[in-house]
């Protein structure tokens, strides 16, 4: 069986400027707006192929995917908005992944922390603290129904202020 990959990203920094703005319609900030392309430009070096975009609903990952794709549009074959994506925990992460069609055989994932976290944590059976704009790939040895941390392996960690 082909494996597959699964990227789970976290939405770049976003702007806090305006206390009373709710939080779904939060944007990016000048950080973000500058992360994100840079970190398009690293995921596509090392994972030239990812067809599907998985995205929360929220302004502010809207907004990630879209910088992700602007310079890469033609290696993306969809992207979807989902509202349960917006602050999935881990649990609503794992029901979303293991519900995704097999014919997709690379994804990613656009989402929030603390489930982003808490997700990557968990399929990689160690502690990973996903900062703003972060990067966790993991290879996946079955379909997607059957995703657990026995059957998959983190690939490949990466985040802005990463160093070298």
């Amino acid at each position: 069986m082909k494996k597959r990959l699964l990227h789970l990203i976290r939405h770049a920094k976003s702007d806090w400027s305006v206390p009373a703005q709710k939080d779904f319609d939060r944007i990016l900030n000048t950080r973000g707006l500058h992360d994100a392309p840079m970190m398009a430009e690293r995921f596509f070096s090392k994972f030239p192929n990812p067809k599907m975009f998985c995205v929360s609903a929220a302004k502010r990952t809207r907004e990630t995917a879209d910088l992700f794709s602007l310079n890469y549009s033609d290696k993306i074959s969809s992207i979807h908005l989902y509202q349960e994506l917006y602050h999935a925990n881990d649990d609503v992460l794992m029901e979303f992944v293991t519900s995704l069609p097999n014919s997709e055989m690379e994804v990613a994932v656009f989402t929030h922390n603390n489930g982003i976290s808490e997700f990557a944590s968990r399929l990689s059976r160690q502690n990973i603290d996903m900062p703003t704009c972060a990067i966790a790939t993991f290879e996946v040895e079955e379909e997607w129904a059957y995703l657990n941390p026995s059957n998959c392996i983190l690939l490949h960690f990466d985040y802005p202020k990463k160093p070298g």
